[in-house]
Parts: structure tokens; sequence; C-alpha cells
């Protein structure tokens, strides 16, 4: 189990994960044609996705408790596999709101989305929690990217 630590600032402790490199950013960014925020392409430059020991990152002000973040990995959590399928729009993805991608999962499975492109760049989506009578759609969580930095201050 990694330790958190100047080397791991985030806790992830998957084992098999190293840094993204510029270059694989660069072939995403290409792919999606638009820039990742910066402090985005800094996390997947420093971590590359991964899962925290004790259950995840909770963001209670946000109401979102992540599983997993994915990263460019080339297994299970593969952002650049989930960009794929969105860009393809195959089906489970044609619902998600314009110019998301897919970045991680909160337990149980539900998405948690950034927006890459427009006006909201890097503002930061999931589904709705389902109440009695509502529709399940996508819900702005924050405004840009800076809720995984609340994150990652949990222990």
């Amino acid at each position: 189990m990694k330790k958190v630590g100047r080397n791991n600032p985030f806790g992830v402790t998957d084992g098999r994960a190293k840094p993204a490199t510029e270059a694989q950013v660069a072939r995403l960014e290409k792919r999606l044609g638009a820039r990742l925020p910066e402090d985005y392409r800094r996390f997947l430059m420093t971590i590359n996705g991964g899962r925290r020991p004790g259950g995840g990152w909770e963001v209670p002000e946000h109401d979102v408790f992540i599983d997993t973040f994915y990263g460019l990995r080339g297994d299970f959590y593969d952002l650049a596999d989930a960009v794929a399928r969105v860009l393809r729009r195959e089906p489970g993805t044609t619902h998600l709101p314009p110019n998301a991608i897919p970045i991680g999962s909160e337990l149980g499975g539900t998405r948690i989305l950034m927006k890459y492109r427009g006006e909201a760049v890097g503002s930061i989506w999931c589904k709705a929690r389902r109440t009695s009578g509502s529709r399940n759609r996508p819900r702005g969580v924050t405004k840009s990217s800076r809720c995984w930095r609340i994150a990652w201050r949990h222990p």
C-alpha cells in the first residue's frame, strides 16, 4: 500500500499506475480537440488516477463520494477508453452533457464527469440522486475542478 507523501499526495493505492506523460496527455487532448484544465493535467501527470484506501474521497460540500479516478493507465479505469466511448457515442454515453468526459466514478458506479470544452470548462458533474418523482439527470457539482483539492485534503 502506498502512503500519502510528497510522491503520492492523494493517497492512491493502485500500484499499477505510473504518472501519465506529457505525450499521453497531449494525445488525449488531440483526440478531444481541446486542452484539458491545468489542474487536471497536473493530476494525470502526478497520480494518473486510481483508488484510495478506506473507501475513496468524500466531498460533503458537493454531496459526492469518489471511489475511483480514471487515468491514462491501459487498465479497467482507462481514461482514453472512456473518452473513446463518449466520442463514438456508444450506448450509455449519449445522455451525457455536451463536451463532458467521464473522469471517475462514485461508489455504486455513478460517473463523475468533467466539461473539457466551452464556457464551463473544468466544471465537475455527476448524476443527481434519484428521489421520488425526480429525473436522474446530470447535475453540476462545482464550477471548477478545484473540488479535487477539497477531496484530497480529506483523510
